[in-house]
């Protein structure tokens, strides 16, 4: 087994020891709110059942593009679009007037979709994607560390995307890797 194989079945065992897409799905809803409010306090869990029932849904459409090559451009407006759904379906149940932006934001969508597809990839349901999960334990590992741009919840715009990505595709370059690679062998190490 190679190095490749063997960081994604390290994370397979401790992040999708049952090897299912289900798995996979809570995993990257679990991630993107984690450290990054979403709910309004009090909200009902039948409530959140159904938001989380429909997010889950949007990430397995999504995840699905990513049989196919796609681009950063493309993966910005998938961004963008879950946003979009997730604020108009939900945005009475999301907290509001939050110091960072409201509702739901591009931190929350970029972070489920891209550990859906981290999931996905180290399943061998996709072929190797160009982009990676991006949170603080990662940028820790990029030049964002330099300048203490570590912040990730706070991100909501695809600009301020961007320039957290940089830092990643930096450090990638540096290593002589795909984004996703690095990321795989920087996550937990």
């Amino acid at each position: 087994m190679n190095r490749l194989e063997i960081s994604k079945k390290v994370f397979l065992d401790r992040y999708n020891e049952s090897r299912s897409v289900e798995c996979a799905l809570r995993k990257a809803l679990n991630a993107a709110v984690q450290r990054n409010t979403l709910y309004v306090s009090g909200i009902q869990t039948s409530n959140r059942n159904a938001i989380r029932s429909y997010w889950g849904d949007c990430l397995k459409e999504l995840g699905s593009e990513f049989r196919e090559d796609v681009s950063l451009h493309k993966y910005e407006r998938m961004i963008e679009q879950l946003k979009i759904r997730m604020n108009r379906e939900f945005g009475h149940a999301f907290l509001s007037g939050c110091a960072h932006g409201s509702m739901f934001r591009v931190s929350h969508a970029q972070k489920s979709i891209s550990v859906f597809v981290k999931h996905l990839w180290c399943l061998g349901e996709i072929p190797e994607p160009n982009i990676c999960p991006i949170g603080r334990l990662i940028l820790k590992k990029t030049p964002a560390r330099l300048s203490n741009d570590l912040a990730w919840g706070y991100v909501n715009t695809i600009e301020a995307h961007r320039e957290k990505f940089r830092y990643v595709m930096e450090a990638a370059a540096l290593a002589r890797l795909s984004v996703a690679r690095w990321e795989l062998f920087e996550f937990d190490s």
